[in-house]
C-alpha cells in the first residue's frame, strides 16, 4: 500500500503546481478530492491490515479505483512534463 500513498501523495504535489492551461480548476478540484479520500481509505485499510492478526488481502474491486487514480496521477505528471513544468520531488 505504500506505492499507492506515495503516488496519490504525489498527485497531490502535482496537482499544487498545475496552472489552468494544463488542468481547469473544476478538474483540479475533483482530482484533489479523489486523491484525498483515496488516501483516507488507503491509511483505514492500512489500518485494519494491522489490527488483525492474520495475513489479509484486498479484492479488486478495493484496489481500482486507486490503480485509477495512480493512471490519471501519471497522465497529469505527463502533461506538466509536455508542458515544460518542473515540479519538485517530494521532501
Amino acid at each position: 500500500m505504500d506505492d499507492f500513498s506515495d503516488w496519490l501523495q504525489r498527485g497531490q504535489v502535482l496537482l499544487q503546481h498545475c496552472p489552468e492551461a494544463v488542468m481547469p480548476a473544476a478538474e483540479r478540484q475533483a482530482l484533489a478530492e479523489s486523491l484525498e479520500q483515496a488516501l483516507k481509505d488507503v491509511a483505514a485499510a492500512r489500518a485494519l491490515r494491522a489490527a488483525i492478526s492474520t495475513p489479509m488481502a484486498l479484492d479488486m474491486e478495493s484496489l481500482a479505483p486507486w490503480h485509477q487514480l495512480v493512471l490519471r496521477v501519471w497522465a497529469l505528471a505527463s502533461r506538466l512534463r509536455q508542458a515544460g513544468i518542473v515540479v519538485p520531488a517530494a521532501p
